[in-house]
């Protein structure tokens, strides 16, 4: 019986396969990729399904999140008009009254059977979706080395498990089941046990998958601003299970306050779906190591100290005679009576000595007082 798994041994027939080919497709490779990014493109990974239909330049990214912020936005809109202005959107008259009717009611903000509702879920599914091409995407790098992929596909499970929680009492079950086990309840009806676990998991998650990435700022920030909406929704329900919340404009709020998180929690996953293609086209600069940084460092401090000295033509000083040098210009500088001046000449001459020491840029100014003084 064989102790090693055939997913191990499909893992190392992949890396000897991409070893032989390396050196036959790095040529090819070189004429539309930069040489800083060659290393991760020649890895023959090509984005399927849901991937390929991201968008990777800026302005088509904007389109794309506009498109995936505007139905949550328009039905929104809808739901929160009667409350808003005092009138509905669709009077119930005529003879499609009835018509009119059922369809006010299903952009009632109250309902868990509502047009707003149903995108919210339909965003949560969408970027489990997202989470999952990405995940396939990882994990065929050949610079994945350590399983953070993984992270992706546990980003998806939470968000189904969040659209399952918003139309099923599972916090409220885990919120009871941990109360009866440790005598502890937290918040109304032990509701902050689901709110400290579920917020505990996503924000691991969700720093395990968006670290890796070398272009991780957009998808921080749509994520960041995902959570925060987020939170107002809890607040709500924290206020909603103790009794607090009782005004109509509250509700409204939290309720909106969920359906906006969902909607750029889907945008956050189509940035971090980009990050990825980019990375994979060669269109971002490998991240350096420490030690390559440091070495980089060196090169240009030993590069600093090789420039040459600009001195003047006429006097030359040498490490031994400074001292000398010093004590000449100093007797000069109280011997002479006539006030001393800094031309133009000068000031040009101060800018060209940034890259010297301070000794020797002292060295220096004294020399041109001297010769001044002269």
């Amino acid at each position: 019986m064989s102790l090693t798994s055939p997913r191990r041994d499909q893992r190392r027939r992949l890396l000897v396969a991409w070893t032989r080919s390396a050196d036959d497709t790095s040529a090819a490779v070189s004429d539309h990729v930069s040489p800083a990014a060659s290393s991760v493109a020649v890895d023959g990974v090509q984005p399927t399904g849901l991937a390929a239909l991201v968008p990777v330049g800026w302005v088509r990214f904007g389109l794309a999140a506009f498109a995936c912020v505007a139905p949550a936005a328009a039905s929104a809109t809808l739901a929160v008009w009667e409350t808003a202005t005092g009138r509905p959107f669709a009077a119930a008259e005529g003879r499609f009254a009835a018509t009119l009717q059922v369809l006010r009611s299903a952009f009632d903000p109250t309902s868990v059977l509502s047009v707003p509702e149903w995108i919210a879920h339909a965003s949560l599914w969408v970027s489990a979706a997202f989470a999952v091409a990405v995940r396939s995407l990882a994990r065929q790098r050949r610079d994945d080395y350590v399983g953070r992929h993984r992270a992706w596909g546990w980003l998806a499970g939470l968000f189904v498990v969040t659209s399952f929680a918003a139309s099923a009492p599972l916090g409220q079950v885990v919120s009871a089941a941990l109360g009866d086990a440790t005598g502890m309840r937290p918040g109304p009806g032990g509701i902050g046990w689901w709110v400290g676990i579920a917020t505990t998991m996503l924000i691991t998650t969700v720093l395990w998958a968006v670290l890796p990435l070398r272009e991780r700022s957009t998808t921080f920030a749509w994520s960041a601003t995902a959570a925060l909406s987020w939170s107002g929704a809890v607040v709500g329900a924290w206020l909603t299970a103790s009794g607090t919340m009782v005004w109509t404009h509250q509700v409204l709020a939290a309720r909106i306050a969920w359906w906006a998180g969902c909607s750029l929690a889907l945008v956050s996953m189509l940035a971090a779906t980009r990050a990825v293609l980019r990375e994979i086209r060669g269109l971002v600069a490998p991240r350096q190591s420490g030690a390559e940084r440091r070495g980089r460092r060196e090169q240009k401090a030993a590069a600093r100290s090789q420039r040459p000295v600009r001195v003047d033509d006429e006097v030359v000083t040498t490490p031994g005679t400074e001292e000398a040098d010093e004590s000449g210009a100093e007797s000069t500088n109280t011997s002479g009576a006539e006030p001393m001046f800094v031309s133009d000449d000068m000031e040009d001459d101060e800018a060209d000595m940034r890259h010297l020491s301070k000794s020797e840029r002292k060295r220096l100014r004294k020399l041109r007082k001297q010769r001044a003084a002269a």
